[in-house]
């Protein structure tokens, strides 16, 4: 009796692991940075090509960037669709989070796969409005030991305002960081779009391991 109970639990074992292991798992088809409308529209007929050959699967766009990179590649993606007549409901395009640089991923989501899920190596350490010298130099003082305690790591400076306003943010905060001799190739300054009053945000970026 309690060999056959065992037979009966190895051969529910080994249904159970098979089915797991041929469960259908998103994947990552292709990923682009920088691009023209032209290189987008030849990155979308390849992914569409892709789509017609698995008539059963979806896809997933996740853009990374500033909230105005991000505006200005969705922009792009949904024109390439508009312009070769694609079924947009066929895919899904996710605003994915903070980057170094503007970022997309094409993932193919086979019929049953768990939707997947962008993997953002961001984290925000500090952001703020109208604050005086000294305080400011706390703060970048506080960055940069961030820094230091990661040399893998990288250091974004985001300011967002008017064109002048950022200008001058930016100059204020890197004639801070030349009189300290602070090492200004460990960090980029992006100009992150508009605002009605001036803002900074540090933000910190870990390698991605796909690039690293």
């Amino acid at each position: 009796m309690f060999r056959t109970l065992f037979l009966i639990l190895v051969v529910m074992s080994s249904v159970v692991f098979s089915q797991t292991e041929d469960k259908p798992k998103a994947f990552e088809f292709d990923e682009f940075e920088t691009a023209t409308n032209g290189y987008v529209k030849m990155k979308m007929d390849a992914f569409y090509l892709e789509l017609a050959n698995n008539p059963n699967s979806r896809g997933y766009f996740f853009n990374f960037g500033t909230d105005k990179e991000i505006a200005m590649r969705e922009k792009q993606i949904i024109n390439a669709i508009s312009f070769r007549k694609y079924d947009s409901s066929r895919v899904t395009i996710v605003k994915a989070g903070f980057w170094k640089t503007v970022k997309t991923e094409f993932w193919l989501v086979p019929a049953g796969a768990e939707k997947p899920q962008p993997a953002s190596k961001a984290e925000k350490l500090d952001e703020f409005g109208k604050i005086n010298d000294e305080v400011l130099s706390l703060k970048l003082d506080n960055f940069y030991i961030s820094l230091a305690n990661d040399p893998n790591v990288l250091g974004v400076i985001l300011n967002f305002g008017s064109a002048k306003v950022i200008s001058v943010r930016e100059r204020r905060i890197k004639n801070y960081l030349l009189m300290r001799k602070l090492d200004l190739s460990r960090i980029t300054f992006k100009k992150a779009g508009y605002s009605d009053v001036g803002r900074t945000a540090f933000w910190i970026i870990r390698p991605d391991n796909k690039n690293e």
